[in-house]
């Protein structure tokens, strides 16, 4: 519940940038897309989650991770 707090707004701007500001369960589901390309997790098994966020340091970097992945990145 925690990771998706924390990565609600920038769920949110994706869905306002590529989905004409709409927020369903499909919009939603399509922009947190990218965090499945994420390796560091061993595909988001249990062990790699609790230990992404068993200390506040490692805690703050696993979201910094999330959170850049979701950003919307400008046009080259």
């Amino acid at each position: 519940m925690q990771i998706t707090f924390g990565l609600l707004e920038y769920a949110m701007q994706r869905c306002d940038f590529k989905e004409n500001s709409s927020y369903t369960f499909e919009t939603f589901t399509r922009q947190l897309e990218p965090l499945t390309e994420i390796t560091l997790l061993n595909n988001w098994k249990k062990s790699s989650v609790d230990e992404a966020l068993s200390t506040q340091p490692k805690r703050g970097m696993f979201f910094g991770q999330l959170k850049a992945a979701l950003k919307i990145k400008p046009p080259a």
